[in-house]
């Protein structure tokens, strides 16, 4: 149970953090920021639930997937021009 707790909570955290690094110009300091600010938040996270390396691979699988979630809805709610 702790793995699914986990695993969602990284997709989770990333969802916005997707959207956000979808306004910001590639490459830039904010886009640097959108895509790594929550790495110490899942790393903390991870160790308060005792869970060990072996799940660092899922954790950021589920990362990226939530990274890509938040892309996706940020620009299908996003106002056309």
């Amino acid at each position: 149970m702790d793995y699914f707790l986990f695993l969602t909570s990284a997709l989770i955290v990333n969802i916005p953090f997707g959207a956000w690094r979808e306004t910001t110009r590639r490459f830039s300091v904010k886009w640097w920021l959108a895509i790594h600010i929550s790495i110490p938040f899942i790393i903390i996270f991870r160790i308060y639930l005792g869970i060990g390396f072996i799940i660092i691979p899922a954790s950021i699988a589920a990362a990226l997937i939530g990274q890509i979630l938040g892309s996706k809805l940020y620009l299908k709610t996003k106002p056309q021009q």
